[in-house]
């Protein structure tokens, strides 16, 4: 029985580890595509955020403000590193809205209403799928874009 060493790659590259953050207010990371944003939500006063950080120059922006009995979760950036995606929830309601915010920071949109889990993007970054109660314990999943969310197909 040999133990391999789990921080040595085994293909001969080598690779860095990076401390970005430190106030341990930070949850859920996010890297955008092209690898130059991270971003993540964090605790501000006990309540949700999200800040992006551009990594080559340790900038940070908090392009969402905290807002009471609101949480945002999940986060996703776009295929194209533009946009930055997040559901918010009020607290005491089940479903959640899928918002869209510059990943630089600017005033959130609404995109969809009625999500009940995070959305992912098919491989060429035109449509997005997302799931939606349809019943107790029943869900459908859907395909929508991001200019016509409203139009959404059931899979």
């Amino acid at each position: 029985f040999a133990r391999r060493d789990a921080t040595k790659p085994t293909d001969g590259t080598t690779f860095r580890v990076t401390k970005i953050t430190s106030t341990g207010q930070a949850e859920s990371p996010v890297l955008s595509p092209n690898g130059q944003f991270l971003a993540s939500e964090t605790l501000v006063a006990g309540h949700d955020a999200i800040r992006v950080r551009q990594l080559a120059t340790s900038s940070e922006v908090e392009v969402v403000g905290s807002q009471e009995n609101v949480a945002l979760a999940p986060l996703t950036f776009t295929p194209d590193g533009n946009w930055l995606l997040y559901t918010s929830r009020r607290q005491g309601e089940a479903v959640r809205t899928l918002m869209q915010v510059s990943a630089l920071g600017g005033a959130p949109r609404e995109v969809l209403r009625d999500l009940t889990a995070s959305v992912s993007f098919s491989p060429d970054g035109k449509r997005f799928v997302f799931g939606r109660a349809v019943g107790v314990g029943q869900s459908q999943f859907l395909i929508a874009t991001l200019e016509s969310p409203n139009e959404a197909e059931e899979i």
